[in-house]
């Protein structure tokens, strides 16, 4: 069984709410509803085109871990390496086109995904060559039915994509940063954490030095191995602005498996 929770942030939605106003207006102003939809909408679609768009497929992890992960971050005493988005496992991250994520709402609860079962592990800190500092990560088990659900999203979301690469990967391709196996991960996929290098994990921070680790996984590994039911995944249309570099989320929908 599929079903589809959204909340939309486009011109449709606008449409929708002020035609539903107009309808109840006694006064007949519809030239002046008109002016003001199309006021907004030219609002909107300047603000969108000023970020460079993204697709993300994600497992949210559980309360409880996320509450295990909360807590364990608060026990070190420097803040500013956080990472403050809802603690989840990436299964597809693209480049990809605002009026493509409609499809993906109608396209994937048509699909059929297999029983998944996610086991978290071990916490790990890896050097970060782009940045020169440490990546924290709370590191996932890759098991057989994860790596498939991973595969099937990829076959229904990448042809849609429609070859889009991110603007920082083609910097690292033109500058040299990437292995042959990465640019051919972006060529194909648009994303380098994909296939044979899927590489599941939930992203707890970086730092200057591994000192954030030992307190990470002081606090967290004693309550691994944790394994969950995946029960839905979540698919998130966001933007980091080309100027603030700023990130804004834009339209999302939750697919219950």
């Amino acid at each position: 069984m599929y079903t589809v929770l959204s909340r939309y942030k486009n011109a449709n939605t606008l449409l929708t709410f002020i035609l539903t106003f107009a309808s109840i207006d006694t006064n007949n102003n519809y030239h002046m509803w008109i002016i003001l939809f199309f006021v907004i909408y030219y609002i909107f679609m300047k603000r969108i085109s000023d970020y460079e768009l993204f697709v993300g497929i994600s497992i949210p992890l559980p309360e409880q871990m996320c509450q295990i992960i909360h807590h364990a971050k608060t026990k070190s005493a420097d803040h500013q390496n956080y990472h403050e988005l809802t603690p989840h496992i990436t299964l597809y991250l693209c480049r990809f086109d605002q009026q493509k994520h409609k499809k993906l709402s109608a396209v994937l609860p048509l699909q059929s995904f297999s029983h998944t079962t996610v086991t978290l592990a071990s916490v790990q800190a890896s050097h970060n060559a782009h940045k020169d500092n440490y990546f924290f990560s709370l590191l996932a088990e890759k098991s057989n039915s994860l790596v498939q659900l991973h595969h099937d999203i990829i076959s229904i979301v990448n042809p849609i994509r429609e070859n889009l690469q991110r603007e920082k990967d083609k910097k690292r391709i033109a500058n040299n940063l990437l292995t042959p196996i990465e640019v051919n991960m972006i060529n194909k996929y648009g994303y380098t954490r994909v296939m044979e290098c899927f590489e599941p994990h939930v992203t707890l921070g970086e730092g200057e030095n591994k000192t954030w680790a030992s307190i990470l996984q002081q606090e967290i590994e004693r309550f691994l191995p944790y394994s969950f039911d995946v029960t839905h995944v979540a698919i998130d249309l966001y933007g980091i602005h080309h100027q603030t570099k700023e990130s804004h989320n834009f339209d999302w929908f939750v697919l219950s498996l």
